[in-house]
C-alpha cells in the first residue's frame, strides 16, 4: 500500500484489509441486533455474508432491490459509507418490533412506505451508525453521523460506478422472515483499517467471601440516591429566558393524564401522580416504566 494514497497495491494487502473489515462488521452486526431489541433479548439475528472488493457499479447491482439507503459520514476519514436494505428486511423488522415473528411479511407489496415504516428506516440507520462507531472504535477514534437518508435509494454518495469499494452483505434472520442489508466502504477508507488489539483472556474471578457479599449488599441497598420528579416542560426562546424577572410565573405544558415521571440519574423509573400529604406535595407511585413500550412510543410519536 502506498502511504497516503489510499490505494491497495497487492492481493495480500486487499485480503488483509477485507479480513479486518469482516471482523469489525461482525461486531457491528451484533451491536445493531442488540440495539433493535429494546427488551434486551433479540428476536432477530444479523449474519454477515460476503465481503468483496470491486467496482461500486458491479457490487451494488446485487442490491438494486433496496428500498432505502443512507450515507454515514466519517469525518475523521473525510469520506462516507453507504448502507441500505430491501423490503424484506424492513417488513420483517417492523413486524418483530411490534411483537411479531416476521411471519406476516412473506407478501412484500411494491408500494410506498408508510409513515411508521419511514420512521423505522431513520431509526435503523441511526442505530447502524452507532453500531459501526462502536465496532470501528477498536482501531481508534472515529465517529459516524447520518448525513442523508434516501427513500427511494440513491447510490451516488459512495462515488462513481467505477469507484473501488468494499461491499458487505448482511442477512436478517428471524423466526419466519428475513431480508438483506448492505454496507459499502470506499477503498480510500480501507487505509485506516488495522487489526484490533488482541484481547487478553479474562482470568477467573476469585470467589467472594459470603460475609463480605452480605455486607456489600446491605450497604448497596442502604445507599442514598437522588430522585427527581419531572412535572412538565416549557419551550422558550433565548430572548424570553433573558427577559425573565423575579416573581414571574412560568406555565409548564400539562403532563399527559397528570402523570409525573420519577427519575434517578437521568433514568426513568416510575410513573406517578401528583398528590398532597400533610399539606405538602407528594407522589403516588402507579407503574414501573416499560422501556420497551417507551421505545415503540418514541417511534410512533414522530
Amino acid at each position: 500500500m502506498r502511504s497516503g494514497t489510499g490505494i491497495l497495491t497487492g492481493p495480500a494487502s486487499a485480503a488483509g484489509k477485507l479480513a479486518i473489515l469482516r471482523q469489525l462488521l461482525t461486531d457491528g452486526c451484533r451491536e445493531l441486533a442488540q440495539s433493535l431489541s429494546p427488551s434486551g433479548e433479540p428476536k432477530l439475528e444479523l449474519r454477515l455474508g460476503s465481503v468483496d472488493l470491486g467496482k461500486a457499479g458491479d457490487l451494488l447491482a446485487a442490491h438494486s432491490e433496496s428500498v432505502a439507503t443512507a450515507a454515514l459520514r466519517a469525518t475523521q476519514w473525510d469520506t462516507s459509507l453507504l448502507v441500505g436494505f430491501d423490503r424484506g428486511f424492513l417488513y420483517s423488522l417492523v413486524d418483530v418490533l411490534f411483537g411479531g415473528t416476521g411471519a406476516d411479511t412473506r407478501f412484500q407489496a411494491e408500494r410506498n412506505l408508510t409513515r411508521i415504516e419511514t420512521e423505522v428506516v431513520k431509526v435503523v440507520f441511526g442505530q447502524m451508525a452507532l453500531a459501526l462507531e462502536g465496532s470501528f472504535s477498536q482501531m481508534g477514534a472515529v465517529s459516524f453521523s447520518l448525513a442523508r437518508t434516501d427513500v427511494p435509494p440513491v447510490y451516488d454518495s459512495i462515488g462513481r460506478p467505477s469507484s473501488m469499494v468494499a461491499a458487505a452483505t448482511i442477512e436478517l434472520a428471524c423466526a419466519a422472515g428475513g431480508g438483506r442489508m448492505f454496507v459499502a466502504v470506499p477503498q480510500s477508507a480501507l487505509v485506516f483499517l488495522r487489526p484490533p488489539p488482541v484481547r487478553k483472556a479474562a482470568s477467573p474471578a476469585p470467589a467472594l467471601d459470603p460475609q463480605w457479599r452480605s455486607l456489600l449488599g446491605n450497604r448497596l441497598y442502604g445507599a442514598d440516591v437522588m430522585l427527581t420528579a419531572v412535572l412538565g416542560s416549557k419551550q422558550m426562546t433565548l430572548g424570553e429566558i433573558a427577559d425573565l424577572r423575579l416573581g414571574q410565573i412560568i406555565e409548564i405544558d400539562s403532563v399527559s393524564d397528570h402523570r409525573v415521571s420519577l427519575d434517578c440519574n437521568g433514568q426513568k423509573l416510575y410513573w406517578c401522580k401528583l398528590a398532597q400529604a400533610n399539606g405538602a406535595y407528594s407522589l403516588n407511585v402507579e407503574d414501573a416504566i416499560n422501556h420497551e413500550q417507551e421505545f415503540m412510543d418514541d417511534i410512533l410519536s414522530h
